[in-house]
């Protein structure tokens, strides 16, 4: 009893562990995206503002219907100071009430509340952008997201998309309810979950993390059927996004502990008989272990060379993979140097440094890899918007600069990044490969610490 106990708990700590991950993980990808539509609506912004005189009012319904067109949008806003709002769709209303608009007509970037906003559907905002001209705020440009497509989508290839996730303000109120608790629309969540029972965490222990911004998890148990919830703040307003998956799902990947917890029991039991069965069993859990440890660099941790190229050609050949995918190229700046002057100990140190700052910044489901000695490899499933690998990008040139070795008090580390995009770039992996790391020295012969993606004529 003991023993299944130990192994229930460390199977729930282990779950909660990974869910929290990723959802950390989803967090800095919606807050990417967010701010990649910001810079859409700033860079209509400034368009206005270099105009030599206001836009006529045809100039003005071309412009809107243009950002809206582009799909990121549903519908774009033009707002005098005064408040009066011209639309994409031809309507005019009046929005002077509205909190985003003050923000915004103050100088502010803004984005709203789906309560406090006029746009249609519960899961649509409002983001909104001042208009300068001659150093004064001269209007406000505004355009409706959908926020709760965004959660769904990121989430999707989590947990093989049986969870739901969704978006509450610090009070509990609802900000979007994606598709998972569309009947949770004009809940609290505070009172959704007061009516179910916690096996970790409470309702008070919830509420505090709400209100100090912190990120946390629970889980219930309603009507005999458990459920993971992990939580985590977002630099949008105080809005905090959920992630919900049963604890059947969650725990999909520890069947196999379930299975042999079955089999002891079985075994003392049936004797001897049963004992080999399950020794059977642990020779084949073992070789299972050591094809794992096969496929990994033995130093990072990561997939070696020859295990990241099958993974990633078995992948382009999978029915799940749709759309844009990505392949990364990586090259650690001046490693030989640094390994030539410091050693190999401290070369080795910065490699799995490196590795952990590879691993922090994509998906769980994203593959990564060593292939070289100081090059490594990524590539990135099903990417939704083709713009956030360039967002992507940024931050890991950024991370890699943190990276602080004790041994080398002088060096500032940085990395190259080449990336090439499927299947605009190339049908298969060989293609992909030649094309990321082609585009790669190119970024290594523009000055390093930067990145670059392939084009046709590179």
């Amino acid at each position: 009893m003991i023993f299944f106990s130990s192994v229930d708990s460390a199977v729930k700590k282990n779950t909660v562990e990974l869910l929290h991950s990723n959802v950390e993980q989803q967090s800095y990808h919606f807050e990417a995206v967010i701010e990649l539509q910001f810079n859409t609506l700033e860079v209509a912004s400034n368009y206005i503002s270099l105009q030599p005189q206001q836009l006529t009012s045809e100039q003005m319904e071309d412009m809107l219907q243009a950002l809206s067109s582009t799909d990121t949008f549903g519908r774009t806003m033009l707002i005098l100071p005064d408040g009066t709002g011209y639309t994409s769709d031809g309507i005019t209303s009046q929005v002077a009430d509205r909190e985003y608009f003050k923000r915004a007509l103050s100088g502010e970037r803004a984005i709203s509340n789906p309560i406090s906003s006029s746009v249609d559907g519960d899961n649509k905002v409002v983001l909104a952008v001042p208009v300068h001209r001659d150093g004064e705020v001269t209007a406000v440009l505004g355009g409706s997201y959908d926020v709760g497509a965004l959660s769904n989508l990121l989430f999707a290839d989590i947990y093989g998309g049986k969870g739901y996730s969704f978006i509450v303000a610090a009070d509990g109120s609802m900000v979007s309810t994606g598709t998972g608790k569309a009947d949770w629309a004009k809940r609290n969540i505070f009172d959704a979950y007061g009516e179910v029972a916690f096996s970790k965490g409470s309702l008070d222990q919830m509420r505090e993390d709400f209100q100090r911004r912190s990120s946390g998890s629970i889980i219930v148990d309603n009507k005999g059927v458990g459920s993971y919830l992990a939580y985590e703040p977002l630099n949008c307003n105080d809005w905090i996004l959920c992630y919900v998956v049963s604890e059947e799902n969650a725990q999909s990947s520890y069947e196999f502990i379930i299975h042999y917890e079955l089999l002891l029991g079985v075994a003392f039991l049936l004797g001897v008989g049963v004992l080999l069965v399950s020794f059977q069993q642990l020779n084949a859990r073992d070789r299972r272990r050591l094809e794992r440890k096969a496929e990994e660099d033995p130093l990072t941790g990561l997939l070696n060379k020859e295990s990241t190229a099958r993974s990633i050609t078995d992948w382009l050949n999978e029915e799940r993979c749709k759309g844009f995918q990505v392949l990364l190229m990586v090259d650690l700046d001046h490693f030989k140097e640094i390994n030539d002057t410091y050693g190999h100990a401290t070369g080795d140190l910065v490699l799995k440094k490196a590795a952990q700052v590879l691993r922090g910044v994509f998906r769980e489901t994203d593959i990564v890899g060593r292939v070289g000695g100081d090059e490594f490899m990524v590539f990135l499933k099903n990417v939704g918007n083709p713009e956030v690998v360039q967002r992507l990008m940024s931050t890991l040139n950024n991370r890699i600069r943190t990276i602080g070795v004790d041994e080398l008090p002088q060096e500032t580390l940085s990395c190259s990044i080449g990336a090439a995009f499927y299947p605009r770039h190339g049908k298969d992996f060989t293609l992909l490969y030649e094309n990321a790391d082609r585009v790669l020295y190119e970024a290594k012969r523009a000055g390093r610490n930067g990145h670059a993606v392939f084009e046709a004529d590179s």
